[in-house]
Formats: structure tokens, sequence, C-alpha cells
């Protein structure tokens, strides 16, 4: 059964193929450019995470779903069509065992040695303790605090990068507007402190 794409976690998403059903918009344009049926009414997609612009989905080919199964038709080797988080309007379900069909395997392969084989990434993109300050569209973005004494709390965007000693570190996203001896393109690291009602995430400069 197909979820909002709004509804997955994004580990749900990343390095998975997955059936997108009810987006007639998505539908009818892929139709025009891969081999496609007129009774067609899905697409198979492969969703990654490119670590500049989010999740994304690679377009493999149109499908037929029916009480019968899933006829999958030809990929297009020649074109290559992504879509965004935010131009899915339909379902996604996962479809992880076509992962064993050679058919399927080698545009897995190709797009996980380019986006999926940074090992830092994927332990940072694990630390489940980072997911309520995750960007929804772009997992490797987290929201927090600078604090420094004197000035009032200012909420900035890191890019998540590196794990040190289990600690995260990331690129500063946007220019404080406050003093905080940081700059955009710097880089900080990520602290949790404990409250007493919730839990704050603080750089440390």
């Amino acid at each position: 059964m197909g979820k909002k794409i709004e509804e997955c976690d994004f580990r749900e998403l990343n390095s998975q193929f997955l059936l997108l059903e009810n987006d007639e918009r998505a539908l009818g344009v892929i139709k025009e450019r891969f081999p496609s049926q007129k009774e067609d009414n899905a697409v198979l997609l492969y969703g990654y995470i490119d670590p500049n612009t989010g999740l994304t989905f690679e377009v493999i080919c149109c499908a037929l779903v029916s009480e019968k199964g899933i006829i999958f038709r030809a990929s297009s080797e020649k074109k290559s069509v992504r879509l965004r988080y935010g131009a899915i309007r339909g379902e996604v379900e996962s479809l992880s065992f076509l992962s064993i069909f050679d058919r399927f395997r080698l545009k897995e392969n190709i797009i996980n040695a380019r986006y999926n084989s940074n090992e830092e990434l994927k332990d940072l993109r694990n630390l489940k303790y980072l997911d309520p300050i995750r960007h929804p569209q772009h997992p490797d973005d987290i929201i927090i605090d600078l604090v420094k004494p004197g000035l009032k709390p200012e909420r900035v965007w890191v890019r998540l990068k590196s794990i040190v000693g289990g600690i995260p570190s990331g690129i500063l996203l946007n220019e404080p507007v406050g003093n905080f001896g940081c700059n955009v393109g710097d880089i900080v690291k990520v602290l949790m402190v404990q409250g007493k009602s919730e839990n704050h995430y603080v750089a440390q400069l």
C-alpha cells in the first residue's frame, strides 16, 4: 500500500526502488519521454539523496499496475529524468525486491556509486536523534541554535558533512545576524543539550 511522500521517513525513500501511483501530472510528463502504453498508470523510480539538492528520484520506466501484477516497460538508456521531492503528488510504495534483478541492478549500482558511497554521510543519516531537526526534503540539512553570552540565540542551517568521535559537524549555510564569531561556510560541531522538557541542538564553535 502506497503512502504520501510526506508520510515517509527519508530512510524509506533513500536507496529504494519506488512505485509512484496516482500522480497524473508526473505520469503524463514521463510517458512523453519514456517508452509507454496508453494504459500505463504508474512510474518506477529510484530514490537517493543528492548532497546538494536533497531527496531525488531517478525515473526508471513506466509501468502498468493491475490485479494481475505489475508490468514494467522498457527504460530509456539515453534519457535521465529526475523528480524532486516537491514534485511528487501521488503515493509511493517500496519495491526493494527489484534489486535482485539484473535489469534494475545496473541503474541502482550507477546511482549508488555516485550518491550513496560516502560512509560518513551514511553514518550521519543513521543518527536518529537528529531527525527532529532535519529538513524533510534534505535530510543532510539540520537547523540548530547559535549561542553566545550576551546575544540572543539565533537559528541557522547546517549541512552535515562528517562525524568525529561521535560528534557531527557540518557547514554553516546562512550568515548569522549576530556576532557569533562564525560566518557562512564555516565548519561547526553539533551538540545536543538535554533539557527538562525538550532537547536543544546547538553549535560548538
